[in-house]
């Protein structure tokens, strides 16, 4: 399996290729891409397609996580996972040799993002990069803020 993910702020997606550690966990990698929020469907999908097939793995597990997520944070300007968080939808997306699945998150009030895969969504590996950059715009639809209660 392949995955990336992104994190969508006010201003532009920030996806990166995702690799599975020795340890299982599947971690963010470089490069970091920054795109437009209202990158068109097919440049969001292409990029996908790039990023998945950057996707490794098994990596070393991460001993220092803060310095895992400085090329991130630097790529969107903010010192904190805190700030880069807050206010941003993640969705992820995953490959297998017969499908990709976009995967939308639900954001909790500690700025911790948690799967929603009752939303996720389904393509033939088939799909054109604009079909699979229009399944992750509705994605990004789908995740959930926290609620305020």
């Amino acid at each position: 399996m392949k995955d990336a993910g992104a994190l969508l702020r006010r201003d532009a997606w920030y996806w990166s290729p995702y690799n599975k550690t020795t340890a299982g966990a599947w971690i963010g990698a470089e490069p970091i891409v920054k795109l437009p929020r209202d990158a068109p469907a097919a440049v969001l999908g292409t990029t996908v397609i790039e990023l998945l097939a950057a996707s490794t793995g098994p990596v070393p597990h991460p001993t220092d996580w803060k310095k895992l997520l400085e090329p991130l944070l630097a790529a969107a300007g903010v010192k904190s996972w805190r700030t880069l968080a807050a206010g941003a939808k993640s969705v992820s997306v995953e490959s297998d040799d017969a499908f990709y699945t976009v995967c939308p998150n639900a954001r909790d009030r500690r700025n911790n993002f948690l799967p929603l895969p009752e939303r996720n969504i389904r393509l033939p590996i088939s799909a054109t990069a604009e079909e699979l950059g229009r399944a992750i715009q509705e994605g990004a639809s789908l995740c959930e803020e926290p609620s305020e209660s």
